[in-house]
């Protein structure tokens, strides 16, 4: 089964993707907090990670990061905005995200055809 982990602060929204996910034939992990979802990689090996974007350099720092860590450098990153400004797609991509999902503009289920097509 692929494998997922969910980084996101709004829980709701959160549980949605969870259930979309799950719903898909994904397993799940899904997390608050960027730490505790480097700790749950260990064992759950994602394929693919979907990480809500607070704040640009905060999300450049993990995407650069993740690179380095065995658990997660073979992981596709999925970074998930709320809005795109100019030059931050290009940042985002160099740093190692695979794509980035503007939020509102694709509904859960489309975020999980999107990660079905970052698997290996």
């Amino acid at each position: 089964e692929p494998r997922v982990i969910i980084l996101c602060t709004d829980a709701l929204y959160r549980s949605v993707l969870v259930r979309q996910f799950e719903k898909e034939g994904w397993e799940v992990e899904e997390s608050s907090r960027a730490e505790d979802a480097e700790r749950r990689a260990v064992q759950f090996r994602p394929h693919v990670v979907i990480a809500e974007m607070q704040k640009r350099e905060d999300m450049v720092f993990l995407l650069r990061r993740w690179k380095t860590l065995p658990t997660l450098m073979q992981a596709r990153v999925i970074v998930e905005v709320n809005v795109l400004l100019p030059g931050e797609a290009e940042e985002l991509f160099e740093a190692g995200a695979a794509t980035i999902a503007v939020r509102g503009h694709q509904t859960p289920g489309d975020i999980v055809r999107r990660a079905g097509r970052e698997l290996p």
